[in-house]
């Protein structure tokens, strides 16, 4: 990135600050809201390191300091650098918040949203996939599944109910299409081609993590996919203790 550029980018986020004065400025109840989303981004990682991936942050306060060669890290994730770097930096503000490395060697973006009903506000949690390639994994408190079907509707499964309700994570994501460059679409365009699993289903398919196989992390220790999802799942209703 061009010094130019980073100084611009700094004026406006002065990430040196945002740790000293972005949470004390806060309202009690936007302080409620916002202490939900960290716990929600911090549950989320676990859960990956737990499953035996390689977890590197990437949101807009780690960006400056450990990743300067941002085009070179966002081409290779399969977007278009041009995409995703603006002259106001508002393509860094919503940078998703972290990068999960399967043992399979397969690489995604991730940004963690909290949704009590896991009803999302499209024009605002949706923002992310207009700039990055990214997955957004959705915690819920539990789904009211006729309205999660009325909203949602030919973007999930609904053969798979039971997996949609037995799980507090959710899974958005860019639907490619055979023959269709989606890298190549506008960030609207590929927002019309969202799809939503849930996480079981979407771990399988990307990374062949099957719900009753165990992973071995070490030489003397492996872990159950099922016992680190269902410990998760029954962590995200703390979240809604925060009061």
């Amino acid at each position: 990135m061009p010094d130019e550029d980073l100084q611009n980018v700094e004026h406006i986020y002065e990430p040196h600050k945002i740790q000293s004065n972005y949470l004390a400025s806060r309202s009690p109840e936007s302080l409620k809201y916002i202490l939900k989303g960290r716990m929600a981004e911090t549950l989320a990682m676990e859960l990956f390191r737990d499953l035996g991936f390689f977890i590197r942050s990437f949101g807009v306060e780690h960006i400056f300091i450990e990743n300067t060669q941002l085009s070179t890290f966002v081409s290779n994730l399969g977007a278009n650098y041009s995409d995703v770097h603006t002259e106001d930096g508002r393509a860094l503000g919503k940078a998703p918040d972290f990068v999960v490395l399967g043992q399979n060697g397969k690489t995604f973006l991730i940004e963690v949203k909290y949704r009590n009903s896991g009803i999302v506000n499209r024009e605002k949690d949706y923002s992310s996939f207009i700039y990055y390639p990214c997955a957004i994994i959705v915690l819920n408190n539990g789904i009211n599944w006729d309205n999660f079907v009325q909203f949602y509707g030919d973007k999930i499964d609904v053969s798979k109910k039971n997996e949609y309700l037995n799980s507090r994570f959710h899974v958005h994501y860019i639907r490619y299409q055979q023959g269709i460059n989606m890298s190549e679409k506008s960030g609207k365009e590929r927002i019309q081609n969202i799809a939503i699993s849930p996480l079981p289903s979407w771990l399988l398919f990307n990374f062949e993590l099957k719900y009753e196989s165990t992973i071995k992390l070490s030489s003397a220790e492996s872990v159950s996919v099922k016992d680190v999802l269902g410990k998760y799942n029954g962590l995200v209703k703390l979240i809604e203790n925060i009061v």
